[in-house]
């Protein structure tokens, strides 16, 4: 078991959420408190109990931080490793189109996954360039994360050119395939961003499959803003045309 492994184990093992205190009839009570999709939970600790429940939130905190800096870490390696062997093949694929559902190179996708890893707000990279067994080979997903605050999918897809509907109709279906055929139990429902390399009042557009006040409420507090991602991709040289 590698060391990311082994602190994803101790995570699951150790209570989420923080602990407030209450005065009840001029008594200290304290109760941990947590979020479960749209809803937040809480149960009554005993005083005696607030030490070791503090230390173990804590101590989650902390390995929290320890398995993003790893997970960037290992995004780093493998992304390094890919690049050396994109520059040793280089000059055979060098004619070769970009393929409109890979748009950007490996140092783009490099900046791209470490943005998401960076923000804190629990996401996991799981997969780059996903093929997707639904509408034929072409379906893919540039990036798929998981957000372990919000516990679902996040599918990411990064566009060269205009804002096309078909490209949020397509994103729209790999996130009812995640929905019907990869959400597993205790998930929430999966959403998607899709990103535009031209500039426009679309360049960032949300795709989700649950109610506009469960995503204003649930999600958007766990997912980077318009303004982060557009901020992200100017300064990664990712946006074509005229400032806006």
């Amino acid at each position: 078991m590698n060391e990311i492994e082994s602190i994803e184990n101790r995570i699951a093992l150790l209570p989420k959420g923080s602990i407030t205190k209450k005065v009840i009839q001029g008594k200290d009570r304290y109760y941990l408190q947590w979020r479960e999709g749209d809803k937040v939970r809480s149960r009554y600790v005993k005083e005696g109990e607030l030490p070791g429940l503090s230390a173990q939130i804590a101590e989650r905190k902390g390995l929290q931080q320890r398995l993003v800096e790893l997970q960037v870490a290992s995004v780093e390696r493998s992304l390094a490793q890919e690049l050396s062997a994109a520059e040793f093949l280089m000059g055979s694929f060098a004619a070769e189109k970009r393929s409109s559902y890979n748009v950007e190179p490996y140092e783009s996708q490099d900046r791209m996954a470490n943005f998401f890893l960076s923000l804190g707000l629990g996401f996991c990279l799981e997969a780059r360039a996903k093929q997707l067994p639904v509408n034929g080979p072409d379906l893919c997903v540039d990036w798929v994360f998981y957000n372990r605050m919000l516990h679902c999918h996040v599918l990411v897809n990064l566009k060269d050119g205009e804002f096309r509907k078909a490209d949020l109709d397509q994103l729209g279906i790999c996130i009812r395939h995640y929905r019907d055929k990869v959400m597993q139990a205790g998930d929430n429902p999966p959403v998607g961003i899709l990103l535009t390399t031209s500039r426009g009042p679309k360049m960032v557009e949300f795709a989700t499959c649950v109610a506009k006040s469960d995503f204003a409420s649930v999600y958007k507090p766990k997912l980077p803003t318009k303004h982060q991602l557009l901020d992200f991709m100017e300064k990664s040289d990712l946006l074509k045309g005229e400032r806006v």
